[in-house]
């Protein structure tokens, strides 16, 4: 297999990745030759800074997201981020 992407997204560039596999990477990954991944546990010494970080990424998107609407994007944001 290769790693071309389906239609409208990116493939997976070769390189070595130190990141959570998410639903969507774990999709990815499975359409690649095997040999070519390489999967470990997350450590759970460090599991708080992983998924912290990758719930960073989450929240920068969904902020963004927040463009216009009755009130301020400011505001929408503040609301945001106090729901979560």
């Amino acid at each position: 297999m290769t790693n071309q992407g389906q239609a409208g997204e990116e493939p997976i560039k070769p390189g070595i990745y130190l990141q959570l596999v998410t639903e969507e990477l774990n999709r990815l990954l499975r359409g690649l030759d095997a040999d070519l991944v390489s999967r470990e546990p997350l450590d759970p010494v460090d599991s708080h800074e992983v998924l912290a970080r990758h719930l960073a990424v989450l929240v920068t998107r969904a902020l963004r997201s927040v463009t216009a609407g009755p009130d301020q994007p400011l505001l929408q944001q503040v609301r945001l981020a106090n729901r979560i």
